[in-house]
């Protein structure tokens, strides 16, 4: 699950 994982990262990207 590639795409749950971006997802994840990009939040916790967006959230940084």
């Amino acid at each position: 699950m590639i795409i749950c994982e971006d997802i994840g990262r990009q939040i916790l990207t967006y959230g940084n």
